[in-house]
């Protein structure tokens, strides 16, 4: 039950309802937590993490290191690569004084997709390549960042990964921009909000809009 709880907080996450998500989240790891599921219980934190990042980038790192070191002394590695996904995906925009610089970050990133992908965990190395592209584009490198786009676009079309999917094509077209394609990135972009209107993606929608209107006010990306 509390683990189906825990889904429909992320379900409610992805379509925008942060109220809802943060209750279902806050109830579901305090079950895992009195119940010994520890592996549950650091995915969780993990999701929960997510969705305060932008308005609470200091709680939203303390959960994931709090989830960190459950999956590190429960052994389970999996888990413990995808948290790291997400510290550096978190810390791009934090500023915190502790937080990856670039550098770091990108080479943390590759040894997650190496792990990944002697594993076949595409999820994981999808989630990896996408961060590690969007830190490339953020720091000036808008090229390795679309070849790297391309690869994760690949694996998440290949995988009927429709989330992630819809993540790299919005990133693609960042990339498009960046290198002054901006129609392609307009027709990209339109693609993408289609996508995540029949997926009820509402975050990525979000997104999206954000993106569109910036291009269309000639801000930069």
């Amino acid at each position: 039950y509390f683990l189906a709880h825990g889904y429909l907080g992320l379900v409610e996450h992805l379509m925008g309802n942060p109220t809802a998500a943060k209750k279902n989240y806050e109830e579901a790891t305090q079950y895992f937590a009195d119940n010994g599921d520890v592996r549950a219980q650091a995915i969780f934190l993990k999701h929960e993490a997510h969705l305060i990042a932008w308005e609470r980038p200091k709680e939203a790192q303390a959960l994931l290191a709090k989830a960190r070191g459950l999956a590190e002394r429960a052994g389970h590695e999996d888990v413990r690569q995808h948290i790291l996904v997400s510290e550096a995906r978190i810390g791009r925009h934090s500023e915190l004084a502790d937080k990856l610089n670039p550098e770091q970050a990108v080479q943390r990133m590759k040894d997650v997709e190496a792990y990944a992908e002697l594993l076949g965990v595409s999820a994981l190395q999808c989630d990896a390549m996408h961060v590690r592209a969007s830190i490339l584009l953020e720091y000036g490198d808008p090229s390795s960042a679309a070849g790297l786009l391309v690869r994760t676009l690949a694996i998440a079309r290949r995988n009927s990964m429709y989330l992630r999917l819809n993540r790299s094509m919005t990133t693609y077209a960042q990339t498009l921009i960046k290198r002054g394609r901006s129609e392609a990135a307009r027709r990209l972009l339109h693609s993408s909000l289609d996508l995540a209107k029949r997926n009820a993606y509402n975050i990525e929608i979000a997104r999206v809009r954000r993106v569109l209107e910036k291009t269309q006010a000639g801000v930069e990306i």
